[in-house]
């Protein structure tokens, strides 16, 4: 019997460009030091009244920005920014539906309609109306923490106690984006957890289970949610590149959860069609950025595909 595992070249694809992405995140500092003025997350490479990019030069190795934000500086940090952000947005939402789906599915009966119903709810609210919404509740308390707030009420309005200030103060720093992501985007984990609870509940291994005493969390623990984790671990494995091109692509639309991807793209979307309709005139405010977002997302929705192949059981 022929035991050798042979490695597709879609497996090796997908681990060279999340260890990359890992490597980058991890040397970020070394790899382009923090010396200068930082600006949304990007480091100055010259005066910031120089509206003009610059390209490519030993000072700035991919060239500069209107503004001359630092745009290797940019594509190094954002990686480790977009690292942190998509594995922290995918945990939290990941937990979130894990939670839901499994009282729901566990439950059964009048509890899990109920559950499934308000999930569905939450699956037609857009995510940008989320994120605008976070937005204006950080802003207003970013306004009533400075006191301005009294310029929209008649009376003053502000942190009177100690605890109040750092709520305060940990509300102002929270992403808008994040939130709405973490908040609005964990239904595909519910409903696709509590389905296969709900099949996984009716086969003979779990009906044992039940007959020997065992407790409704024993079995979910030990025998229901092992034999339903691969297509969870796969559908989260591929979150984590779709959260950041989200978080891009909101950012760049003009709210706020700035990242250090899109504040080069933000301040150079009037150079990406250069002098007589050439993209290619200043290539350098948004291909190399382009391509570590595209890249980025790749490696991750490869590996979830080749997640996929290898926790298959019918796999060839």
């Amino acid at each position: 019997m022929d035991n050798k595992i042979y490695l597709r070249w879609q497996t090796i694809l997908a681990a060279l460009l999340v260890l990359a992405v890992i490597i980058i995140a991890v040397l970020a500092e070394v790899l382009a030091p923090t010396e200068g003025v930082v600006i949304d997350g990007v480091q100055l490479a010259g005066r910031s009244t120089d509206q003009l990019p610059h390209p490519p030069s030993p000072e700035a190795l991919l060239g500069t920005t209107p503004g001359q934000l630092d745009i290797f500086y940019a594509l190094v940090h954002g990686t480790r920014d977009a690292l942190i952000f998509g594995l922290v947005t995918t945990l939290l939402t990941a937990l979130i539906g894990l939670i839901v789906g499994a009282v729901s599915g566990m439950s059964g009966g009048r509890i899990n309609q109920i559950s499934m119903r308000f999930t569905d709810g939450v699956l037609c609210f857009p995510v940008i109306a989320g994120i605008a919404f976070f937005q204006q509740l950080i802003d207003m308390t970013r306004i009533t923490q400075t006191g301005d707030v009294q310029m929209f009420l008649s009376a003053p309005f502000t942190v009177n106690t100690p605890q109040a200030a750092e709520a305060s103060s940990f509300i102002t720093n929270l992403n808008p984006v994040m939130l709405a992501l973490i908040v609005l985007c964990w239904v595909p984990y519910a409903r696709t957890l509590n389905l296969l609870i709900l099949q996984t509940k009716k086969l003979e291994f779990v009906t044992a289970a039940q007959a020997s005493g065992a407790s409704t969390w024993r079995i979910f623990l030990r025998h229901i949610l092992p034999n339903t984790s691969a297509p969870l671990i796969v559908l989260a494995t591929k979150d984590i590149g779709q959260m950041v091109v989200l978080q891009t692509t909101f950012s760049f639309v003009g709210f706020s959860g700035m990242s250090a991807w899109a504040s080069p793209l933000i301040v150079s979307r009037s150079w990406i069609i250069g002098i007589g309709g050439n993209p290619w005139s200043y290539w350098w405010v948004y291909l190399p950025i382009t391509l570590a977002i595209i890249l980025f997302a790749l490696g991750w929705n490869l590996l979830g595909d080749e997640l996929n192949h290898w926790l298959n059981p019918r796999k060839n």
